[in-house]
This record gives C-alpha cells, sequence and structure tokens, in this order.
C-alpha cells in the first residue's frame, strides 16, 4: 500500500527553499511549500504520477528538492 502524499510530506521535513525561475523574459518567484500545496490539491493519475516519483526518489535517498524544482519549473510554464 502507498504512503499518502500527506504523511510522506509530514513526515520528510523538507527544507524551505524559494526560488527564482526565469520563462519567456520573465522571473517567477515560487518556494517549495507553494509546489507542496500544489501537489496535495493534485488528483487522480496526475497525484498518482508525483507520488511514484516522490516515493521512489525516496526509496532511492534521491534529492526531493530537485524533484520539486522541476515541478515549479513545469508549474510556471504551464501557466505562463
Amino acid at each position: 500500500m502507498m504512503m499518502d502524499l500527506e504523511k510522506f510530506f509530514e513526515e520528510k521535513e523538507i527544507p524551505y527553499k524559494k526560488w527564482e525561475i526565469e520563462y519567456k523574459g520573465y522571473v517567477h518567484i515560487i518556494d517549495s511549500e507553494t509546489v507542496i500545496d500544489c501537489i496535495l490539491q493534485t488528483d487522480g493519475m496526475e497525484r498518482h504520477k508525483i507520488a511514484g516519483m516522490l516515493f521512489k526518489l525516496d526509496f532511492m535517498n534521491g534529492n526531493v528538492l530537485d524533484y520539486l524544482f522541476f515541478l515549479a519549473k513545469k508549474m510556471i510554464e504551464n501557466r505562463a
């Protein structure tokens, strides 16, 4: 059974990080808490895919913040 995302983020104590991401000539500021909040609002296949990657990274001792940064960039690209 997969651990739920709320519990995952509570247990991991992921450090706060703020990123400045340039996209199409504009600098967007987004932080890890905002990305996590957006993740927790997902459902269905989107949530399943994100959870799968987070749990895989955790199992392999990967850097979850790197994945959150990747998602932050995608969020900005999709909203711009």
